[in-house]
């Protein structure tokens, strides 16, 4: 019968039926499930969808689609935010602009300096090592006293207490860092899929609705049929304002179109998203790398000055072992030097660049989206929302469309000609139609509340980003210098107290020599 014809599909029917209105309900409740974390809405099983029958008359009981009015929340910098805001405030522009100007090249002349400065230290130490330690001029007193004499024991053991608390803020701020970078990149990549899929909306919403046409109109014929059959010409179905019903309908929602902005968004969102998780792998292995590096620095030196202190080893004959932990220690601090300066240089000017942003991050995303009409609404939750309107006329407009047609159809009841059951199955099947159409229209009225974006915004941008991101770059630059200035002095020490141990050895010799 038609009436088996069109009944609400079972759900291992779906792989064999195209279009199906519940198929575009399963690609909705992806979308929901995707980012259920983030929001509450209505989530409506697709099982329950295709299976379940409509409420008797339904379409008399609905309430009017209501856009919930959000206040977004408000957000105060994070005392990290400040103190990077703050990095030689004095010196520079430091107004967050994003079309770069002298603030940027503010930014670009800060770090360019810093590692300016590292360069000509690193090439200078070399100069001040031959001179206080190389020779035999200067600092003699000093290099005459005992292995860890003069306060060279006390500085050393300072010099590398400072130097492993150093590492360890550093490793603590890249592991946040790591952490937080992660955060805002899935955050983001949620987002970019959500404005994706909300652009999807107009397609699944009309796909259902054209289901809903053909059924109203295999409807329409089938009870027409009947009352035809019955012989009864004093019965017709007014089919012209049903179908004009049904053209307002699909008009409405025809309005739903797709956004350009939003998709652009969705575009720029995704490419960062994907840039951030893109380098997950190559941040996790620079912290790992770190990690080693500054273990074999600090541990080594640590060995080869116990030595120095409580042994008469002789370091000018070492084994082969000693030679190899030495070369090590000395490998790995140089390149942990230098890259930790590196990376300290190019941290500060990451975080001026993130402390100036977040004094003003809803000012600075709206200069940043350049006039995206659909950005500025749900960062905002001001003014018109479009798409919800649309689909709350939809609403409205479907209402009337099932009244209209559900009158006619049972207009054939009504004069008891004989078609009761075919009316009561051929209305059953435009209500359950419709009414897959009205849990659409409250799914998407829900996901394109301006709440539900903002709250992601909100979380990404001010929580992730702003402050746990900014904490994590303070604790980065701080502990990386740190480290390398205090690792700098521990190796200047201990080369001293390397002199120390030579010249405590030749003078024993000396003693040796004379009492031979």
């Amino acid at each position: 019968s038609k009436a088996s014809h069109h009944r609400c599909p079972m759900e291992e029917d779906l792989p064999n039926i195209l279009p199906l209105p519940s198929h575009n309900f399963l690609q909705m409740n992806r979308l929901l499930n995707s980012v259920i974390s983030h929001f509450n809405v209505p989530n409506y099983s697709p099982s329950a969808l295709s299976t379940t029958s409509a409420p008797t008359e339904w379409w008399k009981n609905v309430s009017s689609l209501a856009n919930v009015t959000y206040i977004p929340t408000a957000y105060k910098p994070s005392e990290s935010a400040n103190y990077n805001h703050r990095i030689f405030y004095h010196w520079r522009e430091s107004t967050f602009d994003p079309s770069g100007g002298e603030w940027q090249l503010h930014i670009e002349y800060i770090v360019g300096g810093l590692l300016l400065i590292g360069f000509l230290f690193f090439f200078i130490n070399p100069i001040i090592y031959y001179c206080c330690v190389g020779n035999k001029i200067c600092c003699q007193d000093t290099k005459r006293k005992e292995p860890g004499g003069a306060g060279t024991n006390l500085f050393f053991w300072l010099t590398w207490a400072l130097a492993a608390i150093g590492a360890a803020v550093a490793f603590y701020g890249f592991v946040n860092f790591y952490k937080e970078g992660n955060s805002v990149a899935n955050d983001i990549g949620d987002l970019s899929t959500y404005l994706s899929e909300i652009n999807k909306i107009p397609t699944s919403i009309i796909t259902d609705t054209t289901d809903f046409v053909d059924v109203t109109s295999v409807a329409i014929n089938n009870v027409q049929t009947c009352i035809t059959n019955s012989g009864s010409s004093s019965v017709a179905i007014n089919s012209t304002d049903s179908l004009s019903s049904i053209s307002d309908l699909i008009d409405q929602f025809s309005s739903l179109t797709m956004s350009t902005e939003i998709e652009d968004a969705a575009t720029l969102a995704g490419v960062i998203a994907f840039d951030a998780k893109e380098t997950k792998e190559v941040r996790f292995s620079g912290i790992i790398l770190f990690g080693i590096l500054a273990g074999i620095s600090l541990l080594g030196l640590a060995t080869l000055t116990i030595l120095v202190l409580n042994t008469d080893y002789n370091f000018n004959d070492p084994t082969w072992l000693m030679s190899l932990v030495r070369f090590l220690t000395l490998f790995a601090g140089s390149v942990l030097l230098i890259a930790s300066w590196v990376t300290f240089s190019m941290i500060v000017g990451t975080s001026m660049t993130s402390g100036d942003f977040c004094q003003d991050p809803l000012g600075n995303t709206l200069s940043l989206s350049s006039g995206n009409t659909m950005v500025e609404y749900y960062l905002t939750c001001a003014g018109d929302n479009t798409a919800f309107s649309a689909i709350s006329n939809g609403q409205a407009k479907l209402v009337e469309a099932m009244d209209t047609i559900v009158s006619e159809l049972e207009l054939a009841s009504k004069n008891d000609i004989g078609c009761n059951t075919v009316v009561s199955e051929e209305t059953d099947n435009v209500s359950n139609s419709g009414y897959e159409i009205i849990l659409a229209l409250e799914s998407a009225a829900s996901v394109v509340e301006c709440k539900t974006i903002n709250e992601i915004y909100a979380n990404a941008v001010y929580q992730n980003f702003c402050d746990d991101f900014n904490s994590a770059e303070t604790f980065v630059f701080r502990g990386l210098f740190i480290l390398t200035l205090s690792l700098l002095a521990c190796v200047f020490v201990w080369k001293v107290l390397i002199s120390q141990a030579d010249t405590e050895a030749e003078r024993l010799c000396s003693k040796r020599d004379i009492f031979a």
